[in-house]
């Protein structure tokens, strides 16, 4: 046991459909969205705590890869971004009006 946690829906003993994870590393990082057969897949919010500050990404997943259209969101700063295979494609500043990110794990 390394301390991560998964609240959740559940099938053959891995997340599958809604769920939240949270990784107990020393960057904070926490997911809530879709899984499938255990991985991130689907539609979910990505957190990444770290003594820089809170990035969050809500966009597309596919195989545990950022993958799609999201949007990337750091302090101040907000991006629509488009990933493939888990790799940043294109970042754009947001037309979106601008919220600071929400914390998942409080």
């Amino acid at each position: 046991p390394n301390g991560d946690t998964y609240e959740g829906m559940v099938q053959d003993g891995v997340p599958e459909g809604m769920g939240k994870y949270t990784s107990a590393g020393p960057d904070l990082r926490a997911y809530v969205g879709e899984f499938k057969r255990g991985l991130k897949e689907g539609h979910g919010v990505e957190v990444l705590r770290t003594a820089r500050g809170e990035v969050r990404y809500d966009g597309g997943f596919c195989a545990n890869n950022r993958s799609g259209t999201g949007r990337l969101l750091m302090e101040t700063m907000h991006y629509d971004v488009v990933y493939q295979d888990g790799e940043m494609r294109s970042i754009l500043p947001s037309s979106s009006p601008t919220h600071p990110p929400r914390s998942l794990t409080t």
